[in-house]
C-alpha cells in the first residue's frame, strides 16, 4: 500500500491561516482608523459648537452692555449646547465690567472673556479753574499769620505766582487750583447740579499732592494731612497721613472707594457715584483739605460730572481664556 505525502497540503493550511490573521489584522486596523475618524470628527464638530455658542454669549453681553444693561447673568440655551454668562465687576471706581462666556456642547467647553467701560451720555460739568464761576472757596488767596499759607486758583489770582511750587503739582495742561501749607478746615465747594435719578453718574478729577523738594524720594513725606471728596455731604473718598514720625507717608485713601494714592504728578481719579451714594437728584461736590507746614501743596487740576449712558469694549480686552 502506497502512503500519500501531505506536505502540500500542510503549507496551504499554513498559507490560509497566515491570510486570515493578515486580513484579521487589516479589518481590525481598517475599523480602528474609522472609529478614530469618527471620533475625531465629532470632537472637531462638538468643539466647534461650543466655540460657536461661547461667541454667541459674547455677542450677547455686547447687546446688552452697549445699551446699558448689566443685569444679564446666567446660562441660556444654543442650537443644542449653551452658554453661561457671569459677570465680575473688577474695578468698582470706574465701573469695568470683565464678562466671561463659557460656551458648551456635549462634553466640549470653550471659553471666552471681554471688558467694558463706562461710556459718557452727557457732561453736566467740566471744569479747568480759569476763572471762579461756578464754585466758592474759603478762605481766599493768601493768609497771613505764623507760616504763609494759599489757597486759591493758579490763574486769576494775582496772589498766586508767587506761591507755585517748584517741584510738585507736575503734569497740569492749564490752570488749577491749590492749597500751600492749608490750614483745617479749607474748602472748595460747587454750585448744586440738578440730575436725573434715573440716571448713573461719574465724577472724574485730576488731583495731585506733594511736598516742595527736589528730591522725590521726599515729596510725599506728608505728615498728618488729609483731602476729601465728599458729595452731598457724603465722603467719597478720603485721604489721609497721620504719621507723625518719619518716614512720612503719602495721601492714601482709607474708604476704600480708589485704591490710587495722590501722587506729586497730577492723575485721574474717577467714582460711580450712584454705585457710592445711590440713586441722586442733584449733585453738590466739594472738597475739603488740611496740610501742615508751609512747603506741603494740594491741587485739583480739573473736574467733571457726567452721566453714564451705556458701555464700550475696552481695546484689547476680548480673548479666548
Amino acid at each position: 500500500m502506497k502512503i500519500k505525502n501531505n506536505e502540500d497540503g500542510f503549507i496551504v493550511s499554513v498559507i490560509a491561516i497566515v491570510v486570515v490573521v493578515i486580513l484579521g489584522l487589516f479589518i481590525t486596523y481598517f475599523s480602528n482608523s474609522i472609529s478614530l475618524g469618527i471620533t475625531s470628527s465629532v470632537n472637531d464638530y462638538t468643539n466647534s459648537q461650543a466655540n460657536w455658542s461661547a461667541v454667541s454669549g459674547i455677542e450677547y453681553a455686547i447687546i446688552n452692555m452697549t445699551n446699558g444693561q448689566n443685569n444679564f447673568a446666567g446660562t441660556y440655551s444654543f442650537f443644542g449646547g449653551a452658554f453661561a454668562l457671569d459677570t465680575m465687576t473688577i474695578d468698582p471706581v470706574n465701573k469695568h465690567f470683565k464678562v466671561t462666556s463659557t460656551g458648551t456642547y456635549g462634553n466640549s467647553i470653550r471659553i471666552f472673556e471681554i471688558t467694558f467701560q463706562p461710556v459718557p451720555s452727557g457732561k453736566l460739568l467740566s471744569e479747568d479753574f480759569e476763572n471762579d464761576d461756578n464754585f466758592d472757596y474759603y478762605p481766599q488767596g493768601l493768609i497771613t499769620g505764623t507760616t504763609t499759607r494759599f489757597w486759591g486758583m493758579s490763574c486769576g489770582d494775582t496772589d498766586a505766582p508767587d506761591f507755585y511750587p517748584q517741584y510738585v503739582l507736575t503734569g497740569a495742561d492749564g490752570c488749577y487750583f491749590f492749597g500751600l501749607g492749608t490750614r483745617s478746615h479749607f474748602v472748595l465747594e460747587f454750585d448744586e447740579i440738578p440730575t436725573d435719578a434715573d440716571e448713573n453718574y461719574i465724577i472724574t478729577i485730576s488731583l495731585a499732592a506733594g511736598v516742595d523738594k527736589a528730591d522725590p524720594l521726599d515729596q510725599s513725606a506728608f505728615g498728618r494731612s488729609y483731602f476729601e471728596l465728599t458729595v452731598n455731604n457724603i465722603p467719597i473718598e478720603h485721604w489721609e497721613s497721620g504719621e507723625t514720625t518719619y518716614p512720612k507717608g503719602p495721601l492714601t485713601p482709607t474708604l476704600g472707594n480708589t485704591d490710587q494714592i495722590i501722587t506729586p504728578n497730577f492723575e485721574d481719579f474717577s467714582f460711580d457715584l450712584t454705585s457710592i451714594i445711590g440713586e441722586v437728584s442733584e449733585v453738590k461736590i466739594a472738597f475739603h483739605v488740611k496740610a501742615t507746614s508751609g512747603n506741603k501743596y494740594i491741587g485739583i487740576e480739573s473736574l467733571s460730572l457726567y452721566s453714564s449712558g451705556g458701555y464700550a469694549v475696552v481695546a484689547g480686552s476680548y480673548k479666548r481664556r
